[in-house]
């Protein structure tokens, strides 16, 4: 947990400075980057109905953005299509930040600039899984799955199976800052201004929804794991490196963890019966010692006389005289 946190926290803190660098960046130099991007009045018609206007391209892109978020997990290579279409939307919305004519005080613009910064980076973070190692991305690739091959139809698997809360999880994380930044475009476009009330309230609001998505993305896995009782090895282990981009590849790899496990299975159950077939050798018994033996004895010849020949006489059958 403590190396999980520290790891976030390092990727929270370089989104921080990297949003603090691109404020130093000049209006103007900005404005001119971002000209391509701005759209211009592009989508933008009046409704004489109500004499007001609408943004039909923003409402465009926020359908898109929703219905992509949706099917993610049925779409190839998702994570990097996703990628893609915010660095677009944040281009388009710091666009409009740098265009606000009703924004006279430098600050204020420089404030709504940093925060629209800031959400594009953790909430980006968020959605690749930087924040929860790309657990929710995999668990939606699997509900994806079960739905194809029947698991996923019974209601049963709804109540047990973390897959389907984790699949709506993610698609809320990817959803809050595409349509808060696509909101901010059309807003900004519309009313020429930054959509609160005033600075503060913007802020506040603006750091709700960071606190939100850090918070959904780091802890909701680990919530979601307690809650269905995940067992310890169902679960996305943090040192996993497999991060895959569409619901066939996860097919594939998980394919070859069962066929691992299986030939794993396979090799244990053949050693433990190696071992059961191997008849037992008795063990041979260890020499009694007798303790009327006496510690030292003088060593013996084959036929049983002592070594030294010195001490016998010469002819054994001549008797020494008396």
């Amino acid at each position: 947990m403590n190396s999980e946190l520290f790891m976030s926290g390092i990727f929270a803190a370089g989104a921080l400075a990297i949003s603090l660098l691109l404020i130093l960046i000049p209006l103007k130099v900005m404005s001119i980057l971002t000209t391509p991007f701005s759209m211009k009045t592009f989508g933008i018609r009046k409704i004489r109905r109500w004499h007001s206007r609408t943004d039909t391209l923003a409402n465009l892109m926020l359908w898109i953005s929703v219905l992509f978020c949706i099917a993610a997990p049925l779409i190839p290579y998702s994570p990097i299509i996703y990628l893609v279409w915010i660095i677009l939307t944040w281009l388009c919305t710091v666009s409009r930040a740098v265009r606000m004519t009703a924004v006279r005080e430098k600050w204020k613009k420089l404030t709504v600039i940093f925060l629209i910064d800031l959400t594009f980076l953790i909430g980006t973070l968020a959605a690749i899984g930087a924040f929860n190692h790309y657990a929710l991305w995999i668990r939606s690739f699997q509900f994806v799955n079960d739905l194809f091959d029947g698991t996923g139809r019974t209601a049963i698997y709804y109540l047990t199976n973390v897959q389907p809360a984790a699949y709506i999880l993610q698609t809320l994380i990817l959803i809050i800052p595409l349509v808060n930044l696509w909101g901010q475009f059309k807003y900004m476009r519309l009313e020429n201004t930054f959509k609160a009330s005033n600075i503060y309230t913007y802020i506040l609001k603006s750091l709700l929804v960071i606190v939100v998505l850090f918070g959904a993305a780091f802890g909701g896995p680990k919530a979601l794991e307690r809650i269905y009782q995940v067992d310890e090895n169902d679960r996305i282990s943090n040192e996993s490196r497999f991060h895959p981009l569409d619901r066939e590849q996860l097919a594939e790899r998980m394919k070859e963890l069962e066929e691992q496990q299986r030939i794993e299975q396979e090799r244990q159950a053949s050693e433990q019966a190696a071992q059961e077939a191997q008849p037992e050798v008795p063990a041979e018994p260890a020499p009694e010692e007798n303790p009327e033996q006496p510690v030292e004895e003088q060593p013996q010849n084959v036929e049983g006389q002592p070594e030294n020949p010195e001490a016998q006489p010469e002819n054994p059958e001549v008797q020494p005289e008396g």
